[in-house]
């Protein structure tokens, strides 16, 4: 590569990374946005190819779908099949390229373009009640335009089936049918006494997709990845299992990255709820631990939901948690995982009050479902009315009037979702639903860049040392290495921490490493060596805020209490790092130092309302005697042995008269060598 094409390669990569790297999600490239640009919301669509977006009634093949489900009191009662049955799985898929909608999936079967039940339409398969939410899948077949593969789970008495079969949107008049020869096609049995969710479709590195599945099961939790490309569907899944810590654990709503490195879910054992981390590798579809630690949740809530902001920065968090009328949402920031995320909130006025465990248990909570269209994320408003609880008439519950009113746009300002704002609200009809389908998803090809980011790498330093020569190491097995900085090959070697990329050519595409290289020298937790007064003895030492604490005496808390001079140390852990501070404390004899005003002014505001001495601490007066005269010579206060206490500017109980008044103080000290005697003028200001 000649100086001057390196150069404008550099050039085009400092273009493309000139937007943060978090920001290259794979499913807003233009093909993907494309084709989900319908979004469905029962009896209406809302159309992104529009400017404004409209919201049309066009989908009126949803009052046959769904004729008979009670929108009325969407509390609805414990019916799995019927949420994901009627609810979850209703998929409509639009052209890649102009974004007209080319068909819809719904649990009973495919409806073309013209929403009209196709001649082979007929789904015939038996979608599990041991599913949550998602159970269908759609996803294009590589290299065509016209066909699309549709991705289910099918129950039978024994087992539990991934079915595929082949949607191809030249048959039927060009309005779109299943294939025959391609229809309900078994691929793989998997467990069938598990919760089984499809979580979602995410393509990966190398000229392919993963259908990605996860399952609960008594002791288990399982992520299985099957891998599709241009040769087909791979039968044999990578599978990723993880012991639960409590058998009576439930994980639901899996979300995926919009980088593809992270799975998140949420899961309770009744008791609380938490939101976990799972690494995801799209190179072979494993799942590992996170080092990212768990986010505990408020409420116990089966109706938390969540969502990754569209540049991979945050997570969003509803729980069913309501504050002054309003439904509260949490954001939290997943970079800076380290310091508890930095957690943030937002509230939006909902008309319906929180779930409530106790009095609305025999109910499912109203659902917040979150969709992310381009770099916005939308997410629906339930209307709520009070009715009575069937079980027992003299309590009265909320419940739904229609599944959504409205649903509300969030966005950010300047591409940061630390700024992040709350768009105009888009109002529907009563009958309408938000629904949590998948995205539809195409391969990389060569025209796309493909941006791996890695979470931040942090090099632990002593204090005095230096920063260490450091080797980046990119992918073996490609071509055209070029880093940031212009040099070529797959390392480079860095000496000062900071963001680092290399951009470089395979089979299929390019890709972009971003390597985020942290700095931390240790934190001086305890302070300077010091010399303390010894009758200030016992003193507290405080550690800074980490997580984990050893002290010299095997204590774990943050603070210890000292009783003598002395070296102590710490030992923590922070970033990755371990660390030791000590301090050492030594003491001196110190006078009993005395500080009294000269004025006073008790207007109850708070500043000067009492006069009194201020005795240096530690210093413990005996015999203590504190009296003040006015000009006359008359008493107006006195105190013995109560050398906390101090005049408040009163006489007989009422208030004396401003002017120039004569304090005396008497005391003795063990750090005195003879007995403390103190006279003087004050002033009384009112």
């Amino acid at each position: 590569m000649n100086i001057l094409s390196k150069y404008l390669l550099l050039l085009v990569l400092l273009i493309i990374l000139s937007v943060d790297v978090y920001g290259q999600f794979h499913a807003q490239r233009t093909r993907p946005l494309k084709a989900n640009s319908h979004l469905q919301l029962g009896d209406l669509e809302l159309d992104f190819n529009s400017n404004p977006n409209e919201v049309r009634k066009t989908f009126e093949v949803f009052d046959i779908l769904y004729r008979g489900v009670n929108f009325g009191a969407p509390y609805l009662f414990y019916n799995i099949s019927l949420q994901t049955d009627k609810l979850a799985n209703f998929l409509p898929v639009s052209h890649p390229t102009t974004g007209e909608l080319r068909f819809l999936i719904s649990s009973r079967g495919l409806y073309g373009k013209d929403l009209q039940l196709a001649p082979n339409g007929e789904l015939n398969i038996t979608l599990p009640s041991t599913n949550f939410e998602r159970a269908i899948v759609t996803a294009p077949i590589f290299n065509d335009d016209d066909r699309y593969y549709l991705f289910g789970l099918s129950s039978s008495e024994d087992n539990l089936q991934l079915v595929s079969s082949i949607i191809n949107t030249n048959l039927n008049g060009g309005k779109g049918d299943f294939e025959q020869s391609s229809k309900n096609i078994p691929f793989a049995t998997l467990p069938a006494d598990a919760f089984t969710e499809i979580i979602d479709i995410v393509p990966g590195n190398n000229c392919d997709y993963w259908l990605v599945i996860a399952q609960n099961l008594s002791t288990q939790f399982r992520i299985i990845a099957f891998n599709v490309s241009e040769n087909g569907i791979n039968p044999s899944p990578s599978v990723s299992s993880f012991n639960k810590t409590n058998i009576n654990s439930t994980y639901w709503d899996m979300q995926i990255s919009p980088a593809r490195n992270l799975i998140s879910y949420v899961t309770s054992d009744f008791s609380e709820t938490n939101i976990g981390f799972l690494n995801f590798n799209v190179e072979n579809g494993y799942a590992s631990e996170s080092e990212m630690p768990n986010i505990n949740v408020i409420e116990n809530s089966i109706s938390t939901r969540t969502t990754f902001t569209p540049d991979n920065t945050h997570l969003i968090v509803y729980s069913n948690v309501h504050n002054n009328g309003e439904a509260l949402f949490y954001k939290y920031d997943l970079r800076a995982y380290r310091n508890e995320y930095r957690k943030s909130s937002f509230t939006f006025p909902f008309k319906y009050r929180a779930f409530d465990n106790g009095l609305h248990g025999k109910y499912i909570p109203p659902l917040i479902s979150f969709k992310t269209y381009n770099q916005t994320l939308y997410f629906n408003i339930p209307q709520s009315v009070q009715t009575v609880d069937p079980f027992d008439p003299e309590v009265m519950v909320v419940t739904i009037k229609g599944a959504a009113t409205s649903i509300v746009p969030l966005l950010s300002r300047a591409n940061d979702w630390n700024d992040m704002e709350i768009g105009k609200e888009i109002p529907l009809s009563n009958l309408c639903r938000l629904f949590n389908n998948n995205n539809i998803v195409y391969p990389y090809t060569e025209i796309d860049t493909i941006p791996n980011v890695y979470l931040d790498s942090v090099i632990c330093l002593n204090p005095n040392s230096s920063f260490p020569a450091t080797i980046l190491q990119a992918k073996d097995g490609f071509e055209n290495y070029v880093w940031n900085d212009g040099t070529s090959g797959p390392s480079q070697i860095i000496t000062t921490p900071g963001k680092y990329w290399v951009h470089y050519k395979g089979d299929c595409n390019s890709r972009v490493d971003t390597f985020n290289i942290s700095l931390w020298k240790p934190d001086v937790m305890l302070g300077s060596d010091t010399v303390i007064c010894e009758q200030r003895f016992p003193i507290n030492l405080a550690a800074g805020t980490t997580s984990q604490y050893l002290w010299d005496d095997n204590s774990t808390d943050r603070k210890r209490w000292i009783q003598e001079p002395g070296k102590y140390w710490v030992q923590f852990e922070n970033f990755g790092c371990v660390q030791r501070d000590s301090i050492v404390i030594t003491s001196k004899y110190c006078p009993c130092d005395i500080n009294l005003p000269n004025a006073f002014s008790p207007n109850g505001d708070g500043n000067n309302d009492y006069f009194k001495p201020i005795i240096a601490l530690g210093c413990v007066p005996q015999g203590y005697s504190f009296r003040i005269f006015n000009r006359w010579g008359q008493m107006v206060y006195s105190s013995f042995d109560e050398f906390d206490k101090g005049w408040d500017g009163n006489k007989n109980g009422l208030p004396a008269d401003p002017g120039n008044y004569i304090y005396e103080l008497r005391f003795k000290s063990r750090f005195l060598d003879d007995d403390y005697y103190a006279k003087g003028d004050l002033t009384l200001v009112r």
